[in-house]
């Protein structure tokens, strides 16, 4: 019976590790989707500054993805 017992134990214990895993993983993938959301809206911000000095659309999307990118030396984008 003790046996039993400790099986039983066991079972929920693991069944409660998979659904916490479950968990933290879904947390994990809202936080991620989040952050790529607020990205977007911080580079679409930067855009519209720029089509707004007279940028045409495209060569903003542009600058605004290369400097996201890290390619240009001393210019970043704070998120």
């Amino acid at each position: 019976q003790r046996a039993e017992q400790e099986k039983a134990e066991a079972i929920a214990a693991e069944r409660h590790r998979v659904a916490q895993a479950a968990a933290e993983a879904e947390a994990a993938t809202r936080i991620r989707e989040q952050d790529r959301a607020y990205r977007a809206r911080i580079n679409a911000e930067a855009r519209d500054a720029l089509v707004a000095e007279g940028f045409d659309v495209d060569v903003a999307t542009k600058i605004v993805t290369v400097i996201a990118r890290g390619v240009i030396p001393h210019v970043k984008i704070s998120y």
